[in-house]
């Protein structure tokens, strides 16, 4: 996953390799290319995803409803994989 924080344009994506070939996420562009090469159209208003996460957010700190999308166990999980610990 590359996010750009710096770079003076937007860029956010993401490739994954899968044994059909690379399904490519470009988050900015709002496209998801299948590995047949297929585009699909997931446009959205930037705003939209980050309104809908901290909604999620907040209703699930208030109600604590089911289990969390982010539990603190897979947080730390990703951590050491990205610290090269797993």
């Amino acid at each position: 996953m590359h996010l750009d924080y710096f770079g003076r344009g937007y860029r956010r994506s993401i490739e994954l390799f899968c044994p059909a070939g690379s399904a490519v996420a470009d988050f900015g562009a709002g496209a998801l290319t299948l590995p047949d090469g297929t585009v699909e159209d997931c446009r959205e208003e930037v705003n939209e995803r980050y309104i809908r996460e901290m909604e999620y957010f907040l209703h699930y700190a208030l109600h604590g409803e089911g289990e969390s999308v982010n539990p603190p166990a897979q947080a730390l999980d990703v951590l050491k994989l990205t610290l090269g610990e797993l």
